[in-house]
């Protein structure tokens, strides 16, 4: 069954999303020098995906798979029409689906010894134990963290690691492959989740948000006129391919259950089909793209 019921009337899921190219989902106002920084979180600072801009590329994402109703479907791409309007919704009437925020769980960032670190902290990790509650999906079976400013936790290394232009003391972490695998439940590329207990690292919450406002890509764009001479110089903030974000999914079951389970099985069968949905900004220049792997509920919740 996709997504069981669980004790709010609802069926869900958890999607991870693994970035497969860089990603800027803007925030309208400019940092300092950075005319074009991504969507922050106002309290924590950290990237979010809203989850307006999430149920907006799935509905894009739904809309253009119309056509995978079989053919011999009577009138099957009308049907998938209709289920789009009625989990998304229109403009007299509001969707069946909820979905949550994209939340980042882990962030890409460079390290001396590493090709680069999968980051995370307490307080994000904490978050996505909570939200798994919520869904009603496995408890983490091990403890949260517990890191010292200035420190960096991982599978290997002890003494000084160096990350972006910081200076960790590396200590091992005895919980870490517990985490990494629970962590592997939403990265789609088995290759990607076989190394993250190699690359994954836990740095303090205030070290975290150190990193997530200092050590984004920040690239240059620069529009030239027939001269060759520039008109307009511009710098936009990415959260760079790799990272990991997860998003929920909930659907109400109460009164016309079973119509509206079958209109989420048949989004999830759109993204089983091809785990792909994007988000964000520069569509042309291949932006935004982000594999998809669902975390069901379990039966019985």
């Amino acid at each position: 069954m996709t997504g069981a019921t669980g004790r709010l009337g609802t069926i869900g899921e958890m999607w991870g999303l693994l970035a497969e190219s860089p990603m800027h989902y803007g925030a309208g106002q400019s940092l300092g020098v950075v005319d074009l920084p991504v969507a922050r979180e106002e309290t924590t600072g950290y990237p979010v995906v809203f989850g307006s801009g999430v149920k907006g590329s799935l509905r894009e994402m739904a809309a253009g798979n119309e056509a995978t109703e079989p053919a011999e479907s009577e009138g099957g791409q009308e049907r998938a029409k209709d289920r789009v309007k009625q989990l998304f919704g229109e403009a007299s009437s509001a969707g069946w689906v909820m979905v949550s925020d994209a939340r980042l769980l882990l962030l890409p960032i460079r390290g001396l010894e590493r090709h680069y670190w999968w980051v995370t902290c307490p307080a994000l990790l904490e978050r996505w134990s909570r939200d798994r509650a919520l869904l009603g999906l496995p408890a983490a079976s091990h403890p949260l963290p517990i890191v010292p400013t200035g420190h960096l936790l991982n599978a290997e290394l002890t003494g000084p690691v160096f990350v972006e232009e910081l200076n960790f003391v590396g200590e091992l972490w005895p919980d870490l492959e517990g985490w990494a695998a629970d962590l592997a439940r939403l990265v789609g590329h088995e290759a990607s989740a076989a190394r993250l207990v190699h690359q994954l690292a836990v740095v303090a919450d205030d070290d975290m948000r150190y990193l997530v406002r200092h050590a984004l890509p920040v690239t240059a764009h620069n529009n030239l006129n027939e001269s060759k001479t520039s008109v307009n110089l511009w710098y936009e903030e990415t959260v760079p391919a790799d990272a990991l974000w997860y998003a929920m999914l909930m659907l109400p079951t109460d009164g016309r259950s079973s119509e509206r389970i079958e209109a989420f099985r048949w989004l999830t069968r759109l993204v089983d089909n091809r785990p792909y949905v994007r988000f964000g900004a520069h569509e042309t220049l291949g932006h935004g793209w982000c594999r998809v792997q669902r975390w069901e509920v379990p039966d019985g919740h």
